[in-house]
């Protein structure tokens, strides 16, 4: 599962690494993003664009909502399958962060690129109750995240941004086959304070290693 995640790289980073211009796109650093708020992703219909979708989908009559979808099962679920054929997404992220139980206790541990590059979550895009949204995409964790949680978010490679994207001429068979858990050896991990459990709470403190 991934429920809050951070974007603090520099604009003009991200726009080399993406290699897609801002323009009329406003941006500011982000430490604890949440569910249900505003998140930058890359679209592609004739050409990719930038733009921010709100993450999650509010479910009528109940208090919560989705904002993750199984790799294993989005493909074929009535919510998600339309999307994940035709409007695939990349979620802009430097970071997430994850909760392990100890005890009665939720510890938060931060997670980034060993390179500290920005990177793109899998993610499907669409309008549901009528609101331009996004659901990031989860597989099984791998051995440094799996003593912590037992899902992590699909980190997409670089090599595998365009074709995500291209819905056309990516099939869905092809596309699940490449969610798959991130490799142990490019990902770092930390403990972090439990300042980061509080939406309000949106520094760079949230972030640092405890």
């Amino acid at each position: 599962m991934c429920s809050r995640y951070s974007l603090h790289t520099q604009q003009q980073t991200l726009e080399q690494y993406f290699k897609i211009p801002f323009k009329d796109t406003s941006f500011h650093p982000r430490y604890n993003i949440a569910p249900f708020q505003k998140v930058l992703c890359i679209r592609d219909g004739n050409s990719a664009t930038l733009e921010y979708l709100t993450w999650g989908i509010k479910m009528e009559g109940s208090g919560g909502g989705v904002i993750n979808a199984r790799s294993e099962t989005v493909a074929s679920k009535p919510l998600f399958s339309t999307a994940f054929r035709t409007q695939r997404c990349l979620i802009i992220a430097d970071g997430f962060y994850e909760w392990q139980h100890i005890g009665k206790h939720k510890t938060p541990s931060y997670i980034k690129l060993k390179s500290d590059i920005p990177f793109a979550f899998a993610g499907i895009s669409g309008s549901w109750n009528a609101t331009d949204t996004c659901v990031i995409l989860t597989v099984p964790s791998n051995t440094s995240i799996h003593p912590i949680h037992s899902r992590m978010p699909a980190i997409l490679p670089p090599g595998d941004y365009e074709s995500w994207l291209h819905t056309d001429s990516l099939s869905t068979d092809t596309a699940i086959s490449l969610l798959k858990p991130f490799p142990d050896s490019s990902l770092t991990i930390h403990r972090v304070s439990t300042m980061v459990n509080s939406v309000s709470n949106d520094n760079p403190e949230c972030i640092k290693e405890q």
